[in-house]
């Protein structure tokens, strides 16, 4: 090869590999104030609140429109993630659609690659999480690309219902619909909306994409450890079934243990639906008979969409 034809080689390489991926107009990613540009062959999810490429490559967002993006990214860094034993490709402080942003590119399983994008102000925060093969930086490129061009609009007014795949019938119990945030819907007593509930009775009810998960059960009890790493204690083997949901099969249990100092009685139906699991956990500090029924009440009126 010629010294002149190994600079154009050199010269094509360096276009190829700084080459934009090509972006379609914004669009609303349903349950978010999130907008997003992305190539002709993603799509947005049906299975979970995200886009995805297929069924090995997806962006879920995580919109927490009540957040606070300084307290929430305060851990979102190199040192945290590789303390956790994940190797990190690359961290950047930066911004996205104007607002502070932290950027992460990892692999903490040798099967997949991530990459984490969390941005927001004092009024809001919100995470998207990439998961992907690893290995193919074309692929990577274009990820980054999209992360990259998010936009969020503090206007769009999300309907949490439209995206939901369950209805509860609030009727059959005093716990109404409260609030709903990143894919996780608040029920309190009479519907009351408050930034903490402190001793008060609460039930959240969770929808999560199912993929890697064989039975509802294995999330429920995920979620559980989940719990347990925030103070909660069980002090008692928890009293769980297998069971049956208008027609799907299910799992319930219900736990008696401590958190904070206080007995607190936690409750959990889960059930699984194609491609969605669905979570009801019920939270009770006191009037734990009572609480129990109204727990139940309103968790065997779901029904899935």
């Amino acid at each position: 090869m010629t010294y002149g034809k190994l600079i154009a080689f050199v010269l094509l390489l360096a276009a190829c590999s700084g080459k934009k991926t090509k972006l379609r107009d914004p669009v609303n990613i349903p349950g978010t104030r999130v907008m997003m540009s992305l190539p002709k062959n993603y799509s947005v999810s049906k299975k979970f609140i995200g886009v995805e490429k297929g069924r090995i490559t997806g962006i879920l967002i995580y919109d927490m429109s009540d957040g606070n993006y300084f307290g929430n990214a305060k851990t979102f860094d190199r040192k945290t993630m590789e303390a956790k034993g994940a190797k990190v490709f690359e961290y950047a402080q930066t911004t996205v659609d104007g607002y502070p942003a932290k950027f992460l590119y990892m692999q903490g399983d040798p099967s997949k690659a991530g990459m984490m994008l969390v941005f927001g102000d004092s009024t809001f925060s919100c995470s998207l999480m990439a998961a992907f093969i690893p290995g193919n930086d074309v692929l990577a490129q274009e990820i980054k690309d999209i992360l990259m061009h998010v936009q969020y609009d503090k206007k769009i007014r999300v309907n949490p219902f439209d995206i939901a795949g369950f209805t509860l019938d609030s009727t059959v119990s005093r716990f109404k619909f409260a609030s709903y945030n990143a894919g996780m819907y608040t029920y309190s007593v009479n519907g009351v909306k408050k930034q903490s509930y402190e001793n008060e009775p609460l039930v959240i009810v969770t929808q999560l994409p199912s993929e890697g998960v064989s039975t509802a059960k294995e999330t429920a009890k995920a979620m559980l450890i989940s719990y347990q790493q925030k103070g909660f204690f069980p002090y008692q083997q928890p009293i769980e079934r297998n069971t049956s949901l208008n027609g799907y099969e299910a799992y319930e249990a219900i736990l008696n243990g401590t958190s904070m100092g206080d007995t607190v009685l936690f409750y959990q139906l889960a059930t699984l639906k194609d491609e969605k699991i669905f979570v009801f956990q019920g939270i009770a500090k006191n009037e734990f008979g009572s609480n129990l029924e109204e727990f139940k009440r309103l968790g065997y009126s779901m029904r899935l969409k």
